[in-house]
């Protein structure tokens, strides 16, 4: 977590206009504080305190295909052996 560009502490106390950015997963999230809440309140009252600031391009991020494996083991043929282990070490 970043505020204002400096690392900060999850109980770090933001201030006015302070810029926010966290890591969710593979996407980075940036927000602005518009006005501080003195008490806890719900997520979905919570976000008219804040806005989103994060670019289009992190939000397809998730969505991106995965990496496919270079190989397939078949299940239910227990642990490589000492010379499977050598082989599958040969592709690295």
């Amino acid at each position: 977590m970043r505020v204002s560009g400096q690392p900060a502490k999850p109980a770090h106390a933001v201030k006015l206009q302070e810029i926010i950015t966290v890591r969710v997963g593979e996407m980075t999230r940036t927000c602005k504080v518009l006005a501080l809440i003195e008490r806890r309140v719900g997520g979905a009252a919570a976000k008219e305190f804040v806005e989103d600031l994060t670019p289009a391009a992190e939000y397809d991020k998730p969505r991106a295909p995965k990496v496919r494996p270079l190989f397939i083991r078949p299940k239910g043929l227990g642990r490589p052996t000492k010379k499977d282990r050598r082989s599958l070490d040969k592709l690295w």
